[in-house]
């Protein structure tokens, strides 16, 4: 499957940034009022814009670039309208921000001028719906998950699953047997994200990890080839996306006398990407090992000291307690 991901011009599709309005239609559930240039609207921009310095500026000499982010208006842009108090003032407001084109405005719940706003926008581009939430409602749903869709992402080589809601990152040379550790822990109550090349971002010093479009619910198992992991296992077994909590690194036996291994684990070893520092615990690969139930051993030991449990440092305290009875 490697070879099929690198020959594909289709992945940097991947990383084009940005969202068609009528999935946060869909995702807010709005009733579309005035569809505007429906088909051809799109959000670019992570922010969601309250069009505030637009709403309030009265200054000609002042020019704002076109809006290329979702809108919202709520009861704070109500009660400023109120402010104004002048209908004249009200509408020459509205058409300032009508007129930079901002591809999906959303009045929320506890908008008062819905009417006024149907009235201006039906001769412009941009698509108006109403939703049945407050503004800050609709900034808590889906805030993060503009800024997700939005963020560009790289490409990391290697096989990404869910223990225990703990992201893994599973690495090592190729043939190692990366995919075959995955696929038996996915018998084991494990989540399937990708496998190969793995698109990575950023977000607010968390990696987050999804699978590409090409590669999707398919794992390469070799002798076997191309299983499908939701026809497999089924729909619960998948999950679009997850953060990356711990890398764990397999190492194969011809290179053991050449490595360091952690041997009593009393601090994280980290490996840096994009810029942030994951736990990466190195696992060595020799003849019957079980390296699933290792894996799953690491999720316990990171989630512990995570929580404030160090079993290294237990040890050595009791160690020391012992030696100085002595």
């Amino acid at each position: 499957m490697a070879k099929l991901l690198k020959s594909s011009k289709n992945l940097v599709d991947e990383t084009k940034n940005n969202i068609h309005i009528k999935s946060i239609i869909k995702r807010l559930e709005c009733v579309v009022k005035i569809k505007g240039n429906f088909e051809k609207n799109f959000i670019a921009s992570p922010s969601i814009n309250r069009t505030g310095l637009e709403l309030a500026c009265t200054s000609k000499e002042i020019k704002f670039p076109y809006i290329k982010s979702l809108v919202i208006w709520g009861s704070k842009e109500s009660d400023f309208f109120k402010k104004l108090g002048n209908i004249k003032l009200i509408e020459d407001s509205i058409k300032r921000v009508i007129k930079l084109k901002p591809p999906l405005l959303i009045l929320c719940k506890g908008f008062e001028y819905d009417n006024l706003v149907l009235k201006i926008a039906k001769n412009f581009s941009s698509t108006i719906a109403t939703t049945k939430l407050r503004s800050h409602e609709v900034i808590f749903s889906i805030s993060s998950w503009i800024i997700e869709k939005l963020s560009s992402y790289s490409f990391i080589h290697g096989t990404v699953i869910s223990v225990d809601d703990v992201g893994i990152l599973i690495v090592g040379e190729s043939g190692i047997g990366k995919s075959e550790v995955a696929l038996k822990l996915l018998k084991n109550n494990a989540v399937f994200i990708g496998d190969d090349a793995i698109l990575i971002t950023n977000l607010g010093n968390r990696i987050v990890a999804k699978v590409n479009k090409i590669a999707g619910n398919f794992l390469e198992i070799r002798g076997i080839g191309l299983i499908n992991v939701a026809q497999m296992f089924g729909i619960t077994k998948i999950k679009e996306t997850c953060g990356i909590d711990i890398v764990v690194t397999l190492v194969k036996a011809k290179n053991l006398e050449r490595e360091y291994f952690e041997r009593v684990g009393k601090k994280f070893n980290f490996t840096k990407i994009l810029g942030v520092n994951i736990p990466n615990y190195r696992i060595p690969v020799t003849y019957g090992r079980d390296i699933c139930m290792l894996i799953e051993s690491a999720v316990a030991d990171y989630k512990l000291k995570r929580y404030g449990y160090n079993s290294a440092k237990e040890f050595m305290k009791n160690y020391l307690q012992l030696i100085n009875k002595k």
